[in-house]
């Protein structure tokens, strides 16, 4: 959330005397919320202001926890990590700030100059803006990744931890999409708000305010925006919960707006009189919210938490403390306190009305006044067209398998897939597999891949509303005879195997968009068409050890009438003549953790196996020193492109490489394919004007080949 710069409103002193002293603010007392962040889980609430304090607050209770975290200077922004464990704080660099240990900060390291305004976190790595300049970074090794110059000043920015974009809200009203890694720009989209002022970003939604009010427009940027009415006047901050349902604005016209996007109806909450409203946050579940309301001339004001779930709870859970002000002569006062209200005299007991103190003559030499901010216990609703919580569901989320969504199962390294969906009235607080936590789409939908024993096992599925209501199923998964893959084997005369990596996230390096999704397709492909039972090494799973280690098995047990196909997706590096595969626990500019290509090649063709053939999609793919040998078990290798970086994602969901690769594979000839014909098939299918050469390089004097089943 983005907050009004702190401006302070000098109370004006008409002159009662010739040469009386103007009231003066002692602006290090002053100061006003700039930014309000929600944990993931919902259960803790983040401010930070412009005197350089962060403070957190359980949301069950609206109590401080722990200690105060102070800054060397304003804190612009800050960020929950995925895990909830630590804060980003953008002040004057960008620090990392672990909340059991507050007093210990670490600054992301990498560029000393870049004093950031606006800070995002998606998963293992995040971004951060100032100025015109978006900049990624890591958060296992705390550096910066790489910086963008952007067409317009970002005054708020987003990381998507699903389509691994950052969204860009621009002071020349525009909001832009960029990839996390390699910054290309993906989509740009005119929203007709003026200058943009906050951003927020959910499953298939991404919300936008500005100096006209609020809109909501999908994470493609494709659709028109829908823009969302009853605000007045400008919206400060915007929020959105983690399903995409409900929208929260506020500005200054003093309403907070709650809009339901599955109904299309809205609920304003507002206080009387009025406040600004500078900061809005809403759980990612739908159970609170958090508005910021402030005084004219941002003199003081406080953080309100509201229950969606009992209207009836609201706790005042911060006041900012007041400015104050000093009259160094005689002098009376003339103007508007921050509420309109009360003026304090710090010297005596009293407190007056703002109303009878005005025109008054005061004699002592000097008075401080102080700004009172007003004791609130309740704060009435505005009229509204409907509250969200008048029908209270009972009933516990629905949770269902699809048709055809579990994939079979045929041998003991399959690893099955099994698609379903969860939907309920309420929105979604949880949801999970065993005990593991799973990931919701926009409507509910979810994937699981598990390795079922040949004994099979129970899988069960949970999940919970924000109302507490909590269902779960058992679904038992057992083996397969498998009597057709047998048949199979049996003709052929070996086993068939593939082992397929790919890594979106890395542990110390930017992230890629489509290696995963890439690596299951084929898989699947390579399984259903060609007889080959995959081995998927995905994400954390593809660290070097357990590469190297799954290749060192194959290489034990394969035999001379088997056929293996290692399938590669991630990031490349060439290091001179050297060329390197990335895998997960991979870092820059340190090989201990990277795979060898020459290495590899040595051990794939020391194999026994009938035929082995290497598909990779990475950078510089196509440095390849093995040379060819006579009657090696490694027949080819086939890479993306040649000595050259090659595209991460292509016209669809898929890199431009594996959507040739996918179609091809998709659509063999009767009599199957050979490294050479495959590559032919490639080529043919790159688009034009793609900045990569497919290539394919024997290394035995026999081509491998590749039939249907």
């Amino acid at each position: 959330m983005k907050a009004l710069s702190a401006a302070l409103c000098l109370l004006c002193i008409a002159p009662f005397l010739s040469g009386a002293m103007k009231l003066k603010v002692d602006i290090e007392e002053a100061f006003s919320a700039t930014t309000i962040d929600i944990s993931r889980d919902g259960a803790l609430i983040a401010a930070a202001f412009s005197d350089g304090s962060v403070r957190i607050f359980s949301s069950s209770n609206g109590m401080q926890t722990g200690e105060t975290i102070l800054m060397p200077k304003a804190v612009a922004d800050i960020a929950f990590t995925e895990d909830s464990a630590a804060l980003l704080i953008a002040s004057d660099k960008l620090y990392y700030a672990e909340i059991a240990q507050v007093d210990l900060l670490t600054e992301i390291e990498g560029f000393s100059t870049f004093k950031p305004n606006a800070v995002s976190v998606a998963r293992e790595f995040g971004a951060a803006a100032q100025g015109k300049r978006i900049c990624t970074f890591n958060l296992t090794s705390k550096r910066y990744s790489a910086c963008q110059e952007t067409p317009s000043e970002v005054l708020a920015i987003a990381a998507d931890e699903i389509t691994l974009s950052i969204f860009t809200a621009s002071k020349d009203g525009r909001v832009r999409r960029y990839n996390l890694s390699g910054f290309a720009l993906r989509k740009t989209a005119a929203l007709a708000l003026g200058r943009l002022t906050d951003i927020a970003v959910a499953q298939g939604r991404v919300a936008v305010s500005g100096d006209y009010g609020a809109a909501v427009i999908d994470k493609s940027l494709d659709r028109q925006a829908v823009k969302l009415s009853r605000l007045t006047d400008i919206a400060r901050a915007v929020d959105i919960t983690a399903d995409g349902r409900f929208v929260l604005a506020g500005g200054d016209d003093g309403q907070g707006v709650v809009w339901d996007m599955n109904s299309n109806e809205a609920e304003s909450i507002s206080l009387e009189p009025p406040l600004p409203i500078n900061n809005a946050a809403i759980d990612p579940f739908f159970r609170y919210i958090v508005l910021a309301y402030y005084s004219p001339g941002d003199i003081g004001g406080y953080i309100q938490l509201r229950y969606t779930t009992d209207k009836r709870q609201i706790r005042n859970i911060y006041a900012f403390r007041d400015a104050t002000l000093t009259a160094d002569s005689v002098g009376y006062v003339d103007g508007v306190g921050p509420f309109g209200k009360y003026v304090n005299y710090t010297s005596g007991e009293r407190i007056i009305p703002f109303s009878a103190a005005a025109n008054t003559v005061h004699k002592p030499e000097r008075m401080n006044y102080k700004l009172e901010l007003p004791k609130i216990t309740s704060a009435p609703l505005s009229e509204r067209q409907r509250t969200f919580t008048d029908i209270i569901d009972k009933t516990g989320p629905i949770i269902s398998l699809d048709e055809r969504g579990i994939a079979p199962i045929k041998a003991e390294d399959k690893i099955t897939v099994i698609t379903g969906r969860i939907t309920d009235n309420s929105t979604i607080s949880w949801a999970r597999y065993d005990s593991i936590p799973l990931e919701l789409g926009g409507g509910g939908e979810f994937r699981i891949e598990i390795i079922v024993p040949p004994e099979g096992r129970e899988l069960i599925i949970s999940a919970s509303d924000i109302l507490g209501n909590t269902s779960s199923i058992t679904h038992t998964l057992t083996k397969e005879a498998a009597i057709e893959d047998n048949a199979a084997i049996q003709q052929q005369g070996g086993k068939k195997i593939a082992l397929v990596i790919g890594i979106n996230r890395y542990a110390n390096l930017p992230a890629l968009r489509t290696p995963e999704f890439d690596a299951r397709t084929i898989a699947e492909l390579l399984r259903s068409k060609y007889g080959y039972e995959p081995v998927l090494l995905l994400g954390r799973a593809a660290a070097r050890d357990a590469v190297m280690g799954e290749i060192n098995r194959l290489r034990r047990s394969l035999t001379a009438e088997d056929s293996l196909i290692i399938f590669f997706a991630g990031h490349g590096v060439l290091d001179g003549a050297r060329a390197y595969w990335q895998v997960y626990d991979s870092a820059a500019g340190d090989d201990t953790k990277a795979v060898y290509t020459a290495q590899l090649t040595a051990n794939l063709a020391a194999m026994k196996a009938k035929q082995v053939i290497v598909i990779a999609d990475s950078c510089f793919s196509g440095a390849v020193s093995e040379a060819s040998k006579a009657n090696s078990a490694l027949k080819g290798f086939i890479a993306s492109g040649s000595l050259e970086p090659v595209a991460d994602i292509g016209r669809g969901k898929h890199s431009v490489f594996a959507e040739v690769l996918i179609k091809a594979l998709s659509a063999p000839p009767k009599d199957g394919f050979t490294g050479t014909s495959l590559l032919e098939v490639i080529k043919k299918g790159m688009p034009k004007g793609a900045k990569q050469t497919p290539l394919y390089k024997p290394l035995s004097d026999t081509e491998f080949e590749l039939k249907q089943r």
